[in-house]
């Protein structure tokens, strides 16, 4: 039984520049043990960069940001994977780091390995032996062997296939759930947060900053195609998101009546 872990991460009025550029103005939420979150927002608003100031990557210039999660781990867009370890040992390289020895490191990759859909057969191979779909599953591996409480996603499922995609959403979902996880993802795939997400940040940009924010009230495991479908197209009606993604205002739809949704907003 994997012990379920407490903590929250809170960003308050969090400002960032590169430069004269201002990228982030007054970005502001909290995620607690066991939601997932997402940043969803067209190229250039700074979610990147978000999320680099949250894992500490870049230092913070303006504002707040409390992580009390004791293990946060990051899973980025591409596996990044070294070409010359095998795959078992790229599985094991943050246990390595943390000083474990290697039969016991081995051992927790070993029992992980199944759950993510990894045979012993390719844990021995190199990375450019396995499909990008395989290489992903050693990457989202990699970091929960790490035993994270918080854990940052930068679209680490854009270059897979819907049959890949749809696989590994299980796979986190069910890890997630297992391990009382908290996520902060980053996606523009609006139907991808849907499926996946507690709740979704809506960026917009120049500067970054959160235009709105929809709670999702359906548990994920009831999210069946069709529900999420018809949630994408309802959120895709509504001004706020049409703006940040530059799309035509729809003038001529019938207005959706929040009261019979399992989602509402907050702009």
């Amino acid at each position: 039984m994997i012990q379920k872990k407490n903590g929250y991460l809170k960003v308050d009025k969090v400002d960032h520049d590169f430069v004269r550029t201002q990228v982030l103005q007054k970005i502001t939420f909290s995620i607690k043990a066991g939601e997932v979150c997402a940043l969803v927002g067209p190229s250039g608003c700074g979610k990147t960069t978000l999320l680099h100031l949250c894992n500490g990557l870049l230092d913070l210039q303006d504002g707040v940001i409390q992580n009390t999660f004791q293990n946060t781990a990051s899973m980025f867009q591409q596996p990044r994977l070294l070409p010359w370890k095998t795959c078992l040992d790229n599985m094991t390289l943050g246990l390595k780091a943390r000083g474990f020895k290697k039969q016991e490191r081995n051992n927790k990759a070993l029992k992980l390995a199944s759950l993510v859909g990894l045979q012993l057969s390719d844990l021995e191979k190199f990375p450019h032996q396995l499909s990008g779909g395989m290489q992903s599953r050693v990457a989202l591996a990699r970091v929960l062997l790490l035993e994270p409480d918080l854990l940052l996603l930068d679209e680490p499922f854009s270059a897979l296939d819907i049959g890949l995609k749809t696989e590994l959403y299980l796979l986190l979902l069910e890890q997630q759930t297992q391990r009382n996880l908290a996520v902060l993802m980053i996606t523009h795939d609006l139907m991808e947060a849907v499926r996946l997400c507690d709740t979704i940040l809506l960026m917009n940009s120049q500067p970054g900053r959160i235009a709105a924010r929809f709670n999702l009230t359906r548990s994920t495991s009831l999210r069946d195609d069709a529900w999420v479908y018809q949630t994408t197209a309802e959120l895709l009606q509504q001004t706020v998101v049409r703006k940040s993604f530059e799309l035509p205002v729809v003038t001529n739809s019938s207005p959706v009546d929040l009261r019979s949704c399992e989602w509402s907003c907050e702009c």
